[in-house]
């Protein structure tokens, strides 16, 4: 009997996975048998058809028997890439039922999730219309239509970054337009939860097989795509975060949601690019196309291309806020009704809370905020500032260019801030007018913070310009205004006006001196504070002072007197119930002590006092601050694994908590260099440095301007030319890319690269001079790594004068410390024991020992015999007595330093406990001790080829073969 024959799209798999093999095998068994083909089923669905494919998964049309119903069912893929399958399933579960629990109009509502043959499913509603992308296409619609719909669109986003979820693929394909014409967005299959820690794939992994970007073609750009498993997105519509390997949030759907809005406004896509490559170059330097001369008004054309910037914190503050600022363009502005309502800012009342009015709407309170924040934020009061300060040093210009970005942002959050507040209280009445006004007179600091930083522009000036992004990215942040729990903390403003005023203005000159403090102007900063008389009382005044003074002392090198000032700052803070102020001054006081004074008992004590205060719920960045002050210390006495361990732990608290883009992260960047460097662990170390490299040029520099030129550690070392090149022009003035120049130095000078190490400390010189004194901290670290690359070349007699005249500069008024000051600075003790070696291989025995056994009284007074740092002195001392034909003292000493260096075990500086094995081999040797030399110098061969010293291994092997031919 010949059964009946099988269509052929009865053979070719309709569902994913295995369900396809079984849908294969039910048709051949009904062949064999004669007997209908039974209906595929996805768990209790019944599949109609195929609806459509993509890179998260198969759509099908199906029915619901049990509820007599059709319903559109998604069976996803399976996610390859995950170590356990059973795990990828349970995390697709997870997020799917996530989305089962939102209800919203504007989302296809999900009535069932589930798995069928180890694969998750999803039955969503079956929505009567076409895709948000055939709607726009079937004819011309207007801005306000086109408008209509993605308003819907973002509502339907609002309400899934509410519940914590991020769609992470919005594109005009995930929306349908149904025929009720209510908008439904759909396809949350790349959606996580913003808590999910886990991060992108390396877009390099999306490559070809022949390593190149450019056979993407624009037909590709509209695709999703699937990197092993790890779902990225479609390269049209990803934001800048998700082409670097970020990961995204609820402003990455912003952005993408703007990019289908661009394209519905003005025909075309915002950014050039025929393939993914070229794609991804305009989206990270931010280069958008000129929309053209479309009828659509400017404020939503503003708006629109504000959800486009790189920066995710320059975008809208929420969805919420961009559906805000289009529902500003449709509804009639009410201009007519402010003048009548008389609506003017007096910002001499600001420090004391801006004044109100009752019987007001959204609109109003979004005009008022807008206005306040215009009369301190004004652009055109800086029009020539930029030319003036181009004419002073113009290297500093593209810097400029790019703050003023920054400041634009900032008075927009201000003022988004400012409304929401206004809305919140006058008009939804979900707040009581005693928080309104907590709020009112918290954002009345900050826009008085705020001024006083703008009114440092007033005369042109490079250093305010080099640090323009550094003192708007140090002001507290409009946001922080929201939190009840801070506003309750502060003190209840005085009832007598003229107090108020006199208040707010001792207040305003704290924040002029702490922005003088940020751009360097210590000296100025100090007169400000120096000219305010504190009235009594007043604790919280008290506590904003005494931080501030603390801060600038140690900055301009008087950490002792800094000592007393943040210890008052901390307890006035604590009585005040400011913990922030005394979480801020305490984690100074670690630092101070521990670092500045090589107090590490009192450091530690301070270490207590923060982690008591933060265990009350202290905010991500202010943990990574004190996680920053602990690596300080533990690199400042050469336990590098413990320093690394601090800094890295830093960087992932300001990436997790979104705060990438402060100043400090460059600067952790940097300083996990320096740990990794001293460890040998040097392609970490080059991580790093590049890192550092590029978080600096991010926040300072034009990214259009840089990006195809940018700096990187292996183009420093390549280049072996201290000039500094053009691109870097916004950032080579700046003392930071002078940190991270002396950073890529010190790994030159461990790669035994000691002529671009050279060069590139040069550079970093070059760059702060007039800026950095002479006798700073970083120019004496500077120094110290200049002296290092003199002596790996050879360059002894120079390198004694470099150590001299540092050493001599090296003041009490400048640094705090003298040279023969109790506790020892450590820069200070490195330039002593360089000084020492210069004159020892220079031939002056006599003098060196006498350098040397003087810098070793002085760190054993401050630091203690066991430091390891006493370590590297010792091997010197150890150095001479064999050169001076003193071999068993030779050998006692260098036993010694051996010893200390090695007491801590892989806490220390690698360096320090090969270098010291090395010199006790070669005092072994000299004293007879050749069996025991030769085990001791390969103890020190392995310690120093783990760490990759490449220069010590070969000196160490050479030795050792001469020795034995010997």
């Amino acid at each position: 009997m010949i059964g009946p024959t099988i269509a052929p799209e009865a053979l070719r798999p309709q569902v994913e996975g295995d369900f396809a093999n079984e849908r294969v095998k039910q048709a051949i068994m009904a062949s064999l048998f004669d007997e209908p083909l039974a209906p595929a089923k996805i768990g209790r669905f019944t599949v109609l058809r195929e609806l459509g494919r993509g890179g998260t998964g198969v759509v099908y049309a199906a029915y619901d028997e049990e509820l007599e119903r059709k319903v559109a069912v998604k069976l996803l893929h399976p996610e390859a890439t995950v170590a356990s399958q059973a795990d990828a399933r349970t995390r697709l579960l997870r997020e799917a039922q996530a989305m089962a629990r939102l209800s919203h109009p504007n989302i296809v509502s999900v009535h069932e999730v589930g798995t069928h043959l180890d694969q998750v499913y999803v039955a969503m509603e079956f929505v009567h219309g076409v895709t948000l992308s055939t709607w726009l296409k079937r004819q011309q619609r207007s801005w306000r239509e086109v408008v209509d719909v993605f308003r819907q669109a973002a509502s339907g986003l609002a309400a899934a970054h509410e519940a914590g979820l991020v769609h992470r693929d919005f594109k005009p394909q995930n929306a349908m337009v149904g025929d009720d014409g209510r908008v439904r967005v759909l396809d949350f299959g790349l959606a996580r939860a913003e808590s999910d820690p886990q991060l992108f794939a390396d877009l390099e992994r999306t490559r070809d097989r022949d390593g190149s970007f450019a056979a993407a073609s624009l037909r590709a750009l509209d695709a999703s795509l699937t990197v092993t498993g790890s779902l990225i997105g479609t390269p049209a519509y990803m934001a800048p975060e998700q082409f670097r390997g970020d990961r995204a949030d609820a402003r990455s759907d912003q952005f993408a949601l703007c990019v289908a809005l661009y394209e519905a406004l003005f025909r075309g896509r915002p950014f050039p690019g025929d393939n993914l490559a070229e794609l991804m170059r305009a989206v990270l330097a931010g280069h958008l196309r000129d929309p053209g001369s479309a009828k659509v008004p400017r404020s939503l054309r503003a708006a629109v291309l504000r959800g486009l910037q790189v920066r995710p914190e320059h975008r809208h503050p929420s969805m919420d806020a961009f559906i805000a600022a289009i529902d500003r363009v449709v509804e009639p502005r009410r201009g007519t009704w402010l003048a009548a309502a008389g609506l003017t800012v007096g910002l001499a009342a600001v420090g004391a809370g801006l004044s109100y009015q009752t019987g007001v709407d959204i609109r109003v309170c979004e005009d008022r905020a807008r206005q306040e924040v215009a009369a301190v934020w004004n652009p055109a009061r800086f029009a020539g500032v930029g030319a003036s300060l181009r004419a002073v040093d113009p290297t500093v210009a593209q810097s400029w260019t790019v703050a003023r970005r920054q400041y634009d942002a900032y008075a927009e959050r201000w003022a988004d801030v400012a409304a929401e507040a206004c809305v919140a209280a006058e008009v939804r009445h979900e707040q009581s007018s005693g928080l309104y006004e907590q709020r009112r007179a918290c954002l009345g600091d900050r826009l008085r913070d705020f001024e006083a930083v703008l009114d440092l522009f007033g005369r042109p000036d490079t250093a305010f310009a080099v640090h323009a992004s550094d003192l708007v990215a140090g002001l507290e942040t409009p946001e922080s205004c929201a939190d009840p729990l801070e506003l309750q903390r502060r003190p209840a403003p005085p009832d007598d006006p003229e107090l108020a005023r006199a208040l707010a203005g001792q207040h305003a000159a704290i924040a002029t001196a702490e922005a003088h403090r940020r751009a360097g102007k210590f000296t100025e900063a100090l007169a400000v504070l120096d000219g305010l008389t504190l009235p009594d009382g007043r604790l919280p005044l008290r506590a904003d002072y005494e931080l501030t003074r603390g801060r600038v002392l140690v900055s301009s090198g008087r950490p002792k007197d800094a000592l007393l000032s943040l210890q008052t700052a901390y307890f006035a803070a604590l009585e005040a119930a400011r913990e922030r102020v005394a979480i801020a001054a305490a984690t100074e006081l670690v630092e101070v002590t521990g670092v500045h004074l090589a107090d590490f008992d009192a450091a530690e004590r301070w270490v207590r006092h923060v982690e008591a205060l933060l265990a009350r719920g202290g905010a991500p960045p202010q943990r990574a601050a004190l996680a920053e002050a602990q690596g300080q210390v533990a690199l400042a006495t050469g336990r590098y694994a413990e320093a690394l361990g601090h800094f890295e732990r830093a960087i992932a608290m300001h990436e997790q908590a979104g705060s990438s883009h402060l100043p400090e992260v460059s600067v952790l960047f940097r300083l996990a260099a320096d740990a990794a460097t001293s460890l040998g662990l040097l392609d970490k170390a080059q991580e790093h440095v590049d890192r550092a490299l590029v978080t600096l040029r991010d926040r300072l520099c034009d990214p259009g301007a840089t990006m195809a030129t940018a700096i990187d550690y292996a183009s420093l070392v390549a280049t072996k030319d201290a000039a500094p090149a053009a691109d870097t022009g916004c950032c080579q003035r700046h003392p930071e890319f002078a940190g991270s120049l002396r950073s890529a130095g010190m790994l030159a000078l461990r790669h035994g690269e000691a002529d671009a190490a050279a060069a590139i400390f040069e550079r970093a010189q070059r760059g702060v001079a007039g800026l950095v004194p002479d006798d700073s901290h970083l120019a004496l670290q500077l120094t110290n790594g200049a002296v290092e690359a003199l002596m790996q070349r050879g360059e002894l007699a120079q390198a004694e004068r470099l150590v001299r005249r540092a050493l001599a500069g090296a003041s009490r008024a400048s640094v705090g410390l003298p040279i023969d000051a109790r506790p020892l600075h450590p820069e200070l003790f490195r330039l002593r024991v360089w000084l020492a070696k210069a004159l020892l291989h220079q031939g002056d025995l006599a003098g060196a020992e006498a350098e040397i056994r003087a810098t070793i009284v002085d760190a054993e007074r401050a630091w203690g015999d066991d430091e390891p740092y006493v370590a590297s002195a010792l091997e010197v001392l150890a150095e001479i007595l064999a050169g001076a034909g003193q071999a068993p003292e030779a050998v006692t000493v260098a036993e010694r330093a051996y010893a200390v260096a090695s007491a801590r075990g892989e806490l220390v500086q690698p360096s320090l406990r090969y270098a010291s094995g090395f010199r006790l081999a070669r005092s072994l040797a000299a004293a007879g001790q050749s069996e025991r030399a030769e085990h001791v110098a390969e103890e020190a061969r392995a310690l120093a080829a783990a760490a990759s010293d490449v220069r010590m291994v070969e000196a160490v092997e050479a030795w050792l073969l001469a020795h034995k031919r010997g």
